[in-house]
């Protein structure tokens, strides 16, 4: 609701005191009640102004009845001035169509260019039907006024518009599959006996077979000592039997667990083990044989007992026959033989 009625009230450059203007160029664009009413006035007025709605043919105007009001223009500078109902006048119907017009004693803007026709007539000619108005086929106003269409306000107010996408539910397909089962093998498929190879290598630990080193001995005592011989042993020393680890790495090649169903599955391994020339027995030593008639002479130099002689032995492997050692012993010391 704004200015359904007159072209506005603005300065339009011109003024003129007395007149009667009417709006050809923006009849009431609603049929309802006049709520407001505006014009540009000059200044120095301080009087009584009319307003009125005519209709028209051609340039002859007549008054609408009921329409023509009166307001009172304040003393001011050249200003737009608005009159509002109920306080400064009683609201009142116009037809569509009708045309605006006032009569100011004072100045009231105007222009003979800038739209599309503004009637005129010099004097107050609000209150009379039938009058001839001098017109201005380009010329524009500088009234206005707030029409509220009838039965209500033409103002709209929108309501809220939800502009989201709706929530759908969870769409739901049916679907019906009817399969037909075309030559479908049910038999299981033949595998071939999975071979597993292994190859071993076997290393033998050396085993050392010397005797060890006997350093030279020496006694401190001076003196005539007896010295009895300690019994000897002349067994050789018993050996533990030797163990030889293996570890086997079994890798299957080519088997496939998956469906079809199979019958028990049989794994065959066939080992070729080829054995190495390790003997893994404990050599067997002869016992060693000491002459008949021989003994021992010590000699007692400066109280110190010396070894005449010293024959560093060692145990000596002769022959190896299936896993038994053959040993000779030789005893250190002087050996004098008995004619």
């Amino acid at each position: 609701m704004a200015n359904e009625a007159g072209s506005g009230a603005v300065s339009r450059g011109n003024v003129a005191a007395g007149y009667t203007f009417v709006s050809k160029c923006a009849p009431a664009s609603i049929a309802g009640n006049v709520t407001k009413l505006a014009a540009f006035v000059g200044s120095g007025s301080g009087t009584t102004a009319y307003f009125a709605f005519f209709t028209a043919s051609g340039n002859d105007l007549t008054l609408i009845a009921g329409t023509r009001i009166s307001v009172t223009v304040p003393a001011q500078e050249a200003q737009a001035t608005e009159w509002n109902a109920p306080g400064d006048f009683t609201a009142f119907a116009v037809p569509l169509g009708s045309y605006l017009g006032m009569y100011n004693p004072g100045d009231l803007t105007y222009n003979t260019s800038g739209s599309t026709g503004l009637w005129y007539k010099l004097g107050d000619h609000t209150e009379v039907s039938g009058i001839t108005f001098g017109l201005f086929a380009n010329g524009i106003d500088g009234l206005s006024a707030d029409i509220e269409a009838s039965g209500g306000t033409d103002e709209l107010t929108a309501t809220e518009i939800a502009i989201g996408a709706p929530t759908l539910e969870t769409p739901i397909i049916g679907q019906t599959h009817i399969l037909t089962a075309s030559e479908i093998a049910t038999g299981a498929p033949t595998l071939a006996t999975p071979t597993i190879g292994q190859t071993h290598e076997l290393t033998a630990i050396e085993i050392a077979t010397g005797a060890p080193t006997i350093e030279t001995s020496s006694c401190g005592t001076t003196g005539t000592n007896a010295l009895d011989a300690t019994e000897i042993a002349t067994g050789a020393p018993t050996l533990a039997v030797p163990t030889i680890g293996q570890t086997h790495g079994l890798l299957a090649a080519d088997l496939y667990a998956g469906q079809p169903a199979l019958d028990t599955a049989t794994l065959a391994q066939i080992h070729a083990l080829v054995a190495s020339a390790i003997i893994t027995g404990s050599p067997e030593l002869g016992t060693p044989t000491i002459d008949a008639g021989i003994h021992q002479e010590l000699v007692l130099v400066t109280g110190e007992f010396t070894q005449l002689e010293t024959v560093t032995g060692a145990f000596t492997q002769l022959e190896t026959v299936s896993g038994a050692f053959t040993q000779t012993v030789t005893v250190s010391g002087k050996l004098l033989k008995e004619d």
